[in-house]
């Protein structure tokens, strides 16, 4: 019975032990995984800052394209306008000569 007694110890004590470090190994790779979560999480949160900051620039530069455009085209149909009023007062004096 002795025998049997320390056949049990002997095996069910390193059983636990092999147990217990499983578990602790299990509880920090746990923790490893969710720190690199988290860091993964903000690298993402980062990226898409980053990303919607220059399309907010891309947006503002390609605005003030549209607007300079925009400006310039206003110019030169005033230009023109001018030009063919001019033409078309030529044309009436002429006319009226």
């Amino acid at each position: 019975m002795k025998n049997a007694r320390l056949y049990y110890w002997g095996t069910f004590v390193p059983l636990v032990a092999l147990l217990l470090g499983t578990y602790s190994e299990f509880k920090n790779q746990e923790a490893l995984i969710e720190h690199g979560q988290q860091v993964h999480n903000r690298q993402l949160q980062v990226t898409s800052m980053a990303h919607l900051k220059r399309m907010e620039e891309q947006r503002m530069r390609h605005m003030a394209n549209v607007i300079h455009q925009n400006h310039d085209h206003q110019q030169e149909i005033g230009g023109l306008v001018l030009f063919y009023s001019n033409v078309i007062k030529e044309i009436n004096d002429k006319h009226q000569k």
